[in-house]
């Protein structure tokens, strides 16, 4: 489908890790996706930078889930100020940190990632630590053009994130850009008016 972007993983500790990002990108996927709880790595574990510096190289964007993890809720393997770490060591690197830098861990998302050239944010399960009005003050202060609309299905559904983003003061333009053009500026999209999400 024209409309559907996917994106690849590998694991870290995979030994063909390397030629498989280049198949990746080779096959036309979009970005790689991270999960460092259940691959069972930290993020800023220097073991894993070659990867990173091969994704750099290929220009795929790369989402990590970050902050807490029911899987493993004492042990965070992706926090905020680890992946700020990382986003530093690779400035080149485009960097798409979910649940808006760190699931229930919003104020270190805010300390350590707001600013960063080389870090976006995603909406996936906004809706179990924030209200709409800490994730209007969060998207302000890290950018609306900085945040896209995702909800990390099955974890969390489309009505309870969007009820979130619709329940705040955001313009209608401002909801717009996290629900579609974000993501269309950030992959070089074009898409028809008519298919285009409206907010209310």
């Amino acid at each position: 489908s024209e409309t559907l972007l996917c994106f690849g993983s590998v694991h870290p500790d995979a030994p063909d890790a390397l030629s498989e990002l280049r198949r990746i990108r080779k096959m036309g996927l979009r970005g790689l996706k991270f999960h460092p709880a259940y691959q069972d790595f930290y993020v800023n574990d220097q073991k894993i930078f070659p990867i990173y510096e091969e994704i750099a190289k290929l220009g795929l964007p790369v989402a990590f889930h970050t902050g807490r993890d029911p899987y493993s809720p004492n042990d965070i393997h992706c926090t905020p100020e680890r992946l700020a770490e990382v986003a530093d060591y690779f400035p080149k690197m485009r960097i798409i940190a979910a649940h808006m830098g760190g699931s229930y861990m919003p104020k270190d998302s805010v300390r350590f990632l707001s600013g960063k050239k080389n870090v976006w944010f995603d909406t996936a399960v906004i809706s179990e630590f924030l209200t709409p009005q800490t994730f209007e003050e969060l998207t302000r202060i890290v950018g609306i053009d900085r945040v896209f609309y995702a909800t990390d299905c099955p974890w969390s559904s489309m009505p309870l994130i969007t009820g979130i983003i619709e329940r705040t003061q955001l313009s209608s333009n401002e909801k717009n850009r996290i629900y579609y053009q974000n993501a269309l500026d950030f992959f070089e999209l074009n898409l028809p008016t008519a298919n285009r999400f409206q907010s209310a």
